[in-house]
């Protein structure tokens, strides 16, 4: 049986700043070209994020991630 550990990160906003509603807006896994400038290797859909809650990553592979968070108001309904 082969075990797959994996390493969650999830980003929430402070609640005594605001009632804002936040989420991950997008993922791209990245890395550096020979010159120095920065390509995107993959981007993540939601299935690999949790629907944009928590980004999941492989504790033995080392890679680079740009993570773009949101903040909305939340709806009237919800206030």
């Amino acid at each position: 049986m082969q075990t797959e550990t994996r390493e969650t990160k999830s980003f929430a906003r402070d609640p005594d700043t605001d009632s804002k509603l936040s989420g991950i807006a997008s993922i791209e896994e990245v890395s550096r070209t020979a010159n120095g400038d920065w390509m995107t290797q993959r981007r993540l859909n939601g299935d690999q994020s949790n629907q944009g809650r928590q980004l999941s990553m492989d504790p033995h592979q080392m890679r680079i991630y740009h993570v773009k968070l949101y903040a909305v108001a939340r709806p009237a309904s919800e206030r």
